[in-house]
């Protein structure tokens, strides 16, 4: 239950990003509008690759999700 909730709380958090991810990286005059743009792409990402952790059913797949493909 409770994390299926918390699954209905991030989906809407990358939804509101991908919002403003378009509103101000593609629409916004400014340099920091563009900066700001960015920021909401990459928590975008990183709340969508948390999503997917989440609702994983196996460890398997717990332990894809989790991994960083980092040096």
């Amino acid at each position: 239950m409770i994390t299926k909730l918390i699954s209905l709380y991030l989906f809407v958090g990358v939804l509101l990003l991908s919002f403003m991810f378009v509103s101000s990286f593609l629409r916004g005059k400014t340099r920091y509008a563009r900066a700001f743009g960015a920021l909401s792409l990459t928590l975008q990402i990183y709340l969508l690759g948390y999503l997917l952790e989440i609702n994983a059913t196996s460890l398997k797949e717990m332990i894809f999700w989790n991994q960083s493909h980092g040096t």
